[in-house]
């Protein structure tokens, strides 16, 4: 993630914010150049009081009181984060280009466990809605896209997924 988006910042008029959520900065290696917004992670698991939060201090620290944006390009690793980014652009009328949910893998195991056994039908339901609600995927694997598209019936366009191998990234200009 570092390089592409060091990578991203090197382009003509590309402005590049990466917005983490966690207990604590992990920036190193990241470009000066690369607006760069840290928010305390309230809690392990992701309450809609946490991404009211989320967002509230995302549009504060982006500062877009005075709508002062262009063309948006969002890209939220996994579905917890892809949310928050919603809830961002629906909350504040964003005008996006892209909001992409970027899947980078499956927790499948989780329904094995003794909490999962209870938690998983629930987290595959939210999955399934944030997968629904999502413009664009991009996945590292043709076998992850297969099953995300056979697991939630995806039926939007052949290009709805895109294939990206996590190397590749920094070449694919679509």
């Amino acid at each position: 993630v570092i390089e592409l988006l060091n990578n991203w910042v090197e382009k003509d008029n590309w402005k590049v914010t990466l917005v983490q959520i966690s207990y604590s900065e992990m920036f190193t290696g990241l470009s000066d150049q690369v607006k760069k917004i840290h928010i305390k992670r309230e809690g392990k698991i992701l309450l809609n009081k946490h991404r009211k939060v989320y967002v509230k201090e995302i549009y504060r620290m982006l500062n877009f009181e005075n709508n002062n944006y262009e063309n948006i390009y969002i890209n939220s690793r996994a579905p917890f984060a892809y949310s928050i980014s919603t809830m961002f652009v629906d909350k504040y009328k964003i005008p996006y280009k892209i909001n992409n949910l970027d899947y980078r893998g499956i927790t499948e195991e989780i329904k094995y466990s003794f909490v999962g056994y209870f938690a998983y039908p629930i987290l595959d339901y939210y999955w399934k809605k944030v997968i629904k609600s999502a413009t664009s995927m991009t996945t590292v694997s043709e076998n992850l896209k297969d099953y995300l598209a056979d697991k939630y019936q995806v039926t939007k366009d052949e290009d709805f997924i895109k294939v990206i191998p996590t190397l590749s990234l920094m070449d694919y200009e679509e």
